[in-house]
This record gives C-alpha cells, structure tokens and sequence, in this order.
C-alpha cells in the first residue's frame, strides 16, 4: 500500500480521540491514477467513500473502510480519477451517525488530471484554499526542458518555475484560486494534476485594481463532455460556470459587476494556444447588465475546470470564495 507521507505518519499521534467530526485530512494523486486518502473521525467506525461521476454529477461508493482505535485510516483506490481525470471524493458514515455529527464529511478531496498542449496555456488549481496551496512541480508532473512557468502579481509577470533537461530549476508557489501562465515550446504535451482538500468554510481573497489571473474555485460540472479531446484537455470542454445576464459575477461570485463606459471590468479568456496567443475578451455595459464582446454582441462566458483567466477590475475588490457544497 502506498503511503501519501512520512510526516503524516509521523503526526498521527496529534489525531488521538479525534472530534467526532468525520473528515479528510490527506490526500495524494499518483501518477499512475491510484487516489489515496486519510480520513479522521470517531474510532472504529466504518466509513463509506463516494466519488461524483463526471458524466452525470451524483455520488456513488468505490470502497469503504473501518477507522482505527486511534479514529484515522488510509483507503486508496486504483483508477481513482474517473475518465483518467476527474475525481471528487467524499466520505459518510455507514452505519449509526455519532451523536451531533453530519452524515457525510465536513470536507472532501478532489483532483483533476489532464494535459497542457504545445505552446501557451493558463491553468489554475481550482481546489486550493487557505491552507492548501500547490508547488509547480507538484501541479505539473512531467517538466519538459525549456518549459516556464508564470504567475501574474503587481502588475508583472513573476517566474514560479523553470526547467532544464527535465529538471525545475526553481520551484514556486501556487496561491490560492491563482491562476498561471504556462509556455511550452516543446513538442510534448505537459501532465497537470489539481488536487486538493476542500473546507467548507467561506474565505476572502483580495483582487487589485487592473489585470490579475484567476480561476474559479467550483467543481460540478454544468456541461460534462466525455469525448477524448475533453478527457485530454479539460481546461477547455468541461464547463463548470458561465458569466451571463442575471448572473454577472457567476455560480463563483466573481466581483465582477463594476459597471462604467469605458473602464469597465473586462474578462479575458485564452482561445488559442500556439501560433501566437489568442484571447476572447468581454466586457460589462455602462448599466451593468451584460458582458459585450469586441463587436459590442452581448454574450455569455463559459469558465472552464481548471480554465485560469485574467480578470481586469477598475477598482480593488474582495473576492468572497463560498463554502463549495458536497451535495451536488
């Protein structure tokens, strides 16, 4: 049985007469699809693991497990990411409820795999949060020589990662809900893997006036595509919001409706990914209440899972990332 790390073992103790409370408290994505998880809650109970089915968002059990004396265990489930890309793990108690306890976790684990193509991308770590921010070379998994990795912060590009002869020369961080631009001007396409564990608590993220790379903290897919070239890449099929009238700011409450005639909010996607970067770009009316594209044609935009954008604000706003449900 794999094991996810050494300092989780070796913390374990910590989690002696753990709360009632059933929850993940580690999970790793392995290269070769296998999902492993920790889970923590009352001691010798028997829990279920559910992963939501990407072609139809409801749960199903893959496996289940019983906790130890000690109220912790690992499961780990071969094949774990459904599709060879999606996965979104909770956990629930299979037989009697502790007392003043919820039925399912008060969190869950998901991952997402796919592939960068040949030359510019912006990708995000859509499951990140507060506590659970991601290295480079933990989010792309297969560097490529020449490959550079950009984040986007005070107005200037800040290298993250570089690598030479399959080697990350520099190794930077991820910030929450941060998107990154990703140049590969190789011949080989670049493994990502977003994961992480998700809290139900709502936190705040300060956005600055002007450019900025996001991308947006859901996982229920609005228009699951289960065609390769989706399963392949899919920052651009599987879409998981859309940006419309009645819904400016999205299901992810982007602070997006800043109206004004000439300094509105602008949203920028990327549409074409080599022979020079393409981007679709729209922006709100002077009311407030529709996103025009170039040719002034109100339009709805589509975020994609994993899909970064660059968000253009006329003025500093807070970004409220709400409690992401477990209950599709």
């Amino acid at each position: 049985m794999k094991t996810i790390l050494l300092g989780t073992l070796l913390g374990l103790a910590a989690l002696e007469g753990a709360a009632q409370s059933l929850s993940f408290f580690n999970g790793y994505v392995y290269n070769d699809n296998t999902v492993q998880v920790g889970l923590q809650g009352p001691t010798n109970r028997w829990v279920a693991l559910e992963r939501l089915s990407y072609t139809t968002q409801t749960w199903s059990q893959v496996n289940s497990l019983q906790l130890s004396s000690s109220g912790y265990g690992f499961i780990s489930i071969t094949n774990g990411l459904a599709g060879g890309f999606y996965g979104i793990y909770r956990a629930r108690y299979t037989n009697t409820v502790p007392t003043n306890t919820f039925t399912y976790s008060t969190n869950f684990f998901a991952g997402v795999a796919g592939s960068l193509p040949l030359g510019t991308s912006l990708i995000g770590n859509p499951f990140s949060g507060p506590s659970t921010n991601m290295f480079v070379s933990q989010f792309l998994r297969s560097p490529i020589n020449a490959v550079d990795v950009y984040a986007y912060r005070s107005g200037s590009y800040v290298l993250l990662g570089s690598c030479l002869s399959g080697t990350w020369l520099s190794d930077g961080v991820m910030n929450p809900m941060e998107g990154v631009l990703v140049s590969n001007p190789g011949t080989n396409q670049i493994k990502y893997v977003a994961s992480g564990i998700i809290s139900s608590n709502t936190f705040n993220l300060s956005q600055p006036q002007g450019s900025s790379l996001w991308v947006a903290p859901l996982f229920k897919l609005q228009a699951p595509n289960t065609n390769a070239v989706a399963r392949t890449y899919p920052q651009d099929y599987q879409r998981v919001d859309l940006l419309a009238a009645g819904l400016l700011g999205g299901l992810s409450q982007l602070p997006v409706p800043v109206p004004g005639s000439t300094n509105a909010t602008q949203l920028s996607r990327l549409t074409n990914h080599v022979g020079g970067s393409l981007y679709s770009t729209a922006k709100l009316t002077s009311t407030g209440t529709n996103w025009l594209n170039a040719s002034n044609v109100v339009v709805s935009i589509p975020l994609n899972l994993t899909e970064a954008f660059w968000l253009n604000l006329p003025t500093n706003r807070t970004w409220t990332i709400p409690a992401r449900s477990f209950f599709p």
